[in-house]
C-alpha cells in the first residue's frame, strides 16, 4: 500500500499567513469613497467656527446663496427639524466595574450635528453649502459671513475641573464628565503597609491622527423606497448605521453602510461623525446623491485628536 504523507502541521503562531489585500492596492485596483461619483450627485462644504467658544451673533448666507453653482445652504436652525435626537455617544462611559457599586454614567451633552446658537470648539460646522462642484461649494463657504460674540476658553483639563472655570456646557453644570472609580480589597492598607511608595505624574500630549486618506462620505438615495446607501471612510459601518438610525429616525434596515478600501485611520476613522449625519439628512432632504470630502486642514480641526492625558 502507498502510504499518504501526512500534512505539515501549519504553524499559525509566529508563522506567516499570506496577505490576501495587496494585489488590489498596489495595481491602482482600490476604491476608496473620493472614487465614487454617481449621476447628478452634489457636493458639501461645511463652514467651520475659527473660535473655540463663542454664541452666533449672525449668520448670513444670502451672498453664497447667489454664487455659481450653489443650490443651497443651510445653518443649524434650518437643520434643525433633520435630526429626531442629539448625536448618541458610540462609546458610554459607566462605573460597572463591580456589579455591587453604584452607577456612576458618564454625562453627555447635546451634540447636534451643525450648531444652532453656540459653538463649542474650532472647526464646528455652523453652515453647510450644497453646490454642483467641489470647487463651486469651497467657494461658497468663503461667502457665508458670520459674527461670533466670543466667550472664555478652557484648554487645560485640570484649569476646566477649577472652581470658577468656564463651564462649556450650561446644562451640565461643571466640565467634569464623569469619575470612574476602581478597587480592589483593601487598597489604603496595602499603601499603608507598603515598604515603598512611589508617586509619579504622567502626560501624554494631544496628538492629530493624520491617515493618508481624509474622511470622506458619499450617500445615495432612493426615495421611492425611502432606503440610503452610504459609503464612509470608517472603521465602524454596523455602528455608524444604527447612530444614524437613531439621529435621523430612519429605520435600519432602511441604511446600508459601506466601508470600502481605507487609506489609514489609527482610531480617527472609530468615530460616527457630524458630516455623515448632515450627508444622510440632505440626501433624504434633497433626493440626490451628494458626497463629502474632507480637506487636510479640516481634517486637523474636525477629525478627532487623541490622548491629552494627564
Amino acid at each position: 500500500m502507498t502510504q499518504v504523507a501526512e500534512p505539515e502541521a501549519k504553524r499559525w503562531v509566529g508563522g506567516g499567513i499570506l496577505r490576501k489585500e495587496d494585489p488590489e492596492l498596489l495595481t491602482g485596483q482600490g476604491r476608496y469613497v473620493d472614487d465614487i461619483a454617481l449621476p447628478g450627485m452634489l457636493w458639501l462644504s461645511f463652514v467651520r467656527s475659527p473660535v473655540a467658544h463663542a454664541t452666533i451673533a449672525n449668520l448670513d448666507t444670502a451672498a453664497a446663496k447667489e454664487l455659481p453653482g450653489v443650490l443651497a445652504v443651510f445653518t443649524g436652525q434650518e437643520l434643525a427639524e433633520e435630526w429626531a435626537e442629539a448625536m448618541p455617544c458610540a462609546w458610554p462611559i459607566g462605573n460597572r466595574i463591580m456589579p455591587e457599586e453604584p452607577t456612576n454614567d458618564a454625562r453627555t451633552p447635546d451634540h447636534w450635528p451643525v450648531a444652532k446658537d453656540r459653538v463649542r470648539f474650532m472647526g464646528e460646522i455652523v453652515a453647510v453649502v450644497v453646490a454642483d462642484s467641489r470647487e463651486h461649494a469651497a467657494d461658497a463657504i468663503e461667502a457665508v459671513e458670520v459674527d461670533y460674540d466670543e466667550l472664555p476658553v478652557v484648554t487645560d483639563m485640570l484649569d476646566a475641573l477649577e472652581d470658577g472655570s468656564q463651564v462649556i456646557h450650561d446644562s451640565l453644570g461643571s466640565n467634569e464628565a464623569y469619575t470612574w472609580g476602581m478597587s480592589n480589597g483593601d487598597v489604603d492598607k496595602v499603601f499603608a503597609e507598603a515598604p515603598v511608595v512611589v508617586k509619579e505624574r504622567f502626560y501624554h500630549p494631544r496628538l492629530i491622527p493624520n491617515a493618508i486618506e481624509p474622511r470622506g462620505v458619499v450617500v445615495q438615495p432612493i426615495p421611492a423606497q425611502g432606503e440610503f446607501t452610504l459609503w464612509s471612510a470608517t472603521q465602524i459601518p454596523h455602528i455608524l448605521k444604527v447612530l444614524l438610525a437613531l439621529t435621523l429616525n430612519i429605520n435600519e434596515a432602511k441604511i446600508r453602510v459601506v466601508a470600502p478600501d481605507v487609506g489609514g485611520g489609527f482610531g480617527s476613522k472609530l468615530n460616527v461623525y457630524a458630516e455623515e449625519c448632515i450627508a444622510l439628512a440632505l440626501a433624504r432632504r434633497l433626493g440626490q446623491p451628494v458626497k463629502w470630502t474632507e480637506e487636510r486642514s479640516e481634517g486637523y480641526l474636525a477629525t478627532i485628536h487623541g490622548r491629552d492625558v494627564i
